[in-house]
Parts: structure tokens; sequence; C-alpha cells
């Protein structure tokens, strides 16, 4: 079974069954359980590799640009002497 819209809480499901010969449990199973969070956090692994690898990336291209703007400055500057 599968609860999509179940919000977070604490819950008891219960199943009660009958064999094939019709004879009925005479009390229901119950099992406890918690529901903390609508998103589980492995969901949120790919994100946050993601959002890392486009930081770095970022990084890495200003650092090319400002190393770029650098060496273009020193050509550009006389010699001194």
């Amino acid at each position: 079974m599968l609860y999509t819209d179940l919000p977070p809480g604490k819950y008891i499901f219960e199943v009660s069954a009958i064999n094939a010969d019709g004879v009925a449990s005479e009390e229901p199973d119950t099992l406890e359980y918690q529901c903390c969070s609508h998103i589980p956090a492995v969901a949120l692994c790919p994100y946050n590799v993601d959002s890392l690898l486009a930081l770095a990336l970022v990084i890495f291209l200003s650092m090319q640009i400002r190393r770029s703007v650098l060496e273009r400055k020193i050509e550009t500057c006389p010699a001194a002497g």
C-alpha cells in the first residue's frame, strides 16, 4: 500500500484477516509507526551535489577570468627600468 498524502505524525495500521475457510482473526494485528517528513533526506542529496558542482564551476570560471585579466594587464604594462 502506498499513501501519498499522509501528513507527518504517529499512526497505527490495523489489519484483520479472514482465511479461506471463512474464519476471521480474533483481534486485528497492529503496526505503530511515525511519519516524519514528506521529503526524505535522500531526495535532497542530488540537489546538494548539483548545487556544489555549480558553485565550484562558478568559482573556477571566476578565477580563470581574473587570471586572464591580470595577464592582459601585465602584457600591456611598460617594462620597468
